[in-house]
């Protein structure tokens, strides 16, 4: 009898050992898959902000860091803020049909998720109309705003709201905004709304678009100070008819055409991209939560003419902006902030190299800080000292007339005869060069600084997505920027 208990407790035992290995090997791995879905499944913000600077890549964003630390003395907060205490991530940039994309291919992508053709504005190599990312965000109940230092009708603003074949349909884009109603439209262009005939009017028919914006209810502002009026309590319009407040909506139309380069920005009249933040995300604020896109273009702008003074101050406002958006993201932690570029521009080529000299002694041409202080001393851009030496001419009396303008400009830079007729008569110093003469000047330049440029153009550097809040582990790793907006629509729940 005792034999038989024991035996049947070693069956019992054994039963009871094979159920719980069954039980790990059947359940265990569910259990496991749940619990890193669950810890995968990203937080879902309430706001989005994009910080677009165009044109740069990982090498702008250290060249904007290094010389606001060496020149300013303050941190960048790009790198100690937001890549502090969030995450970062590296895309591919190519378009449809190059490996080099331009701005408007690059953020239909980054836009729709999809790729397209150079030129195109989210519409597809098929001639299809794309889904932008604010279209989605509209309709998935969210207010959406674009905010540029470009006209407002440029690329990247364009393929983030509306569809059109190629990016230089400016009044079907603007049009285009009409019919959308962003609830925050801010930048330069003001061309395009004005009717044909009017002074400074680009746009082929007599259609007033300003007015017909503000007959759909858009407070208009024209200037730094006007800008003033958007602030929180100052906004609200009372909805027709039904007695309850509901926030404004906000044209902003800063200059003709594009806004000014910040080295160049005339202080009094025209808003900082800071300003211009602030403003927008005080007129966006409400409980269904936002979508906004603010991009620096400038920094594109800057480093097609290879202008490294002007690129500088350009990263540094763009600095301000980020800090603006971080100190709203303290009052409101369930806002995503993303910072992100299309594409790199110029080949940005800061330099480090050993020449040896006729004497045989080797020299190093390096940014030192005394190359470093020169690039800090320029006091405009390489556009504005064209424009004023344009009517300049090869001679004794163009070229003191040169150095003079120069030494105002570019104090500690100088310049050889050879140099000052280069500039002059726009003579390319390199071949892969367009912008003349701004290139060529860069090039002189680059002597005094040590910093060179390898094109006019754009490159295929990646870009860099780098976020901190709700759901910013997703920008992580390396991927395609379609990826991009297909993040984007994953974290705000809409379709694509």
């Amino acid at each position: 009898m005792l034999e038989i208990l024991k035996r049947c407790r070693t069956e019992a035992g054994r039963i009871s050992r094979f159920i719980i290995l069954l039980f790990v090997f059947l359940w265990l791995p569910l259990a496991l898959s749940l619990a890193s879905q669950a810890q995968a499944a990203p937080e879902r913000p309430r706001n989005v902000i994009i910080l677009f600077a165009d044109g740069a890549a990982m090498t702008q964003f250290e060249f904007g860091a290094y010389t606001a630390r060496k020149l300013r003395g303050q941190d960048y907060a790009l790198f100690d803020h937001v890549i502090a205490n969030g995450s970062l991530g590296l895309m591919s940039t190519f378009s449809n049909d190059a490996f080099v994309t331009d701005s408007a291919a690059a953020a239909s992508a980054m836009s729709t998720g999809h790729k397209v053709n150079n030129g195109a504005i989210a519409t597809s190599p098929q001639g299809k109309a794309l889904t932008p990312l604010m279209l989605a965000a509209k309709r998935a109940g969210k207010r959406i705003g674009l905010v540029t230092t470009a006209p407002v009708y440029d690329a990247t603003p364009a393929a983030f709201a509306v569809s059109a074949k190629s990016r230089k349909d400016h009044q079907q884009i603007v049009d285009g905004y009409l019919a959308l109603q962003p609830d925050v439209l801010m930048g330069g262009g003001r061309d395009m709304f004005l009717p044909k005939g009017a002074a400074g009017s680009a746009r082929k028919d007599t259609r007033d678009l300003a007015r017909d914006f503000a007959e759909s209810g858009y407070g208009v502002v024209q200037s730094r100070a006007e800008l003033a009026k958007i602030n929180p309590g100052e906004h609200i319009q009372r909805e027709a008819g039904a007695g309850k407040l509901v926030p404004g909506k906000w044209l902003g139309l800063f200059a003709l055409e594009d806004m000014a380069f910040e080295i160049d920005r005339d202080k009094q009249a025209e808003p900082s991209l800071a300003e211009m933040t602030k403003a927008a995300m005080s007129a966006l604020e409400g409980q269904a939560g936002f979508v906004l896109l603010l991009e620096n273009e400038s920094t594109d702008t800057t480093a097609h003419q290879n202008d490294a003074a002007s690129l500088m101050h350009d990263l540094w406002a763009f600095d301000a902006a980020l800090r603006v958006v971080l100190e709203y993201k303290a009052r409101h932690p369930d806002t995503l902030v993303i910072v992100t570029g299309d594409h790199e521009t110029g080949g940005l080529s800061p330099t480090y190299v050993r020449r040896k000299h006729a004497d045989g002694k080797m020299q190093d041409i390096k940014l030192d800080d005394a190359r470093l202080a020169n690039l800090g001393n320029i006091k405009g851009s390489l556009a504005s000292f064209v424009n004023k030496t344009a009517d300049l001419r090869d001679n004794a009396a163009g070229h003191n007339a040169f150095k003079r303008i120069a030494a105002e400009y570019f104090p500690g830079v100088s310049f050889t005869p050879a140099d000052l007729a280069a500039v002059i008569n726009k003579t390319p110093s390199e071949e892969q060069t367009s912008y003349l003469p701004h290139n060529t000047l860069a090039q002189i330049i680059g002597k005094n600084t040590g910093i060179y440029w390898g094109t006019s153009g754009h490159t295929p550097e990646p870009v860099i997505a780098a976020a901190t809040g709700p759901g910013h582990h997703i920008f992580q790793g390396y991927y395609d920027n379609t990826d991009f907006a297909k993040k984007l629509h994953q974290l705000l729940d809409i379709m694509q």
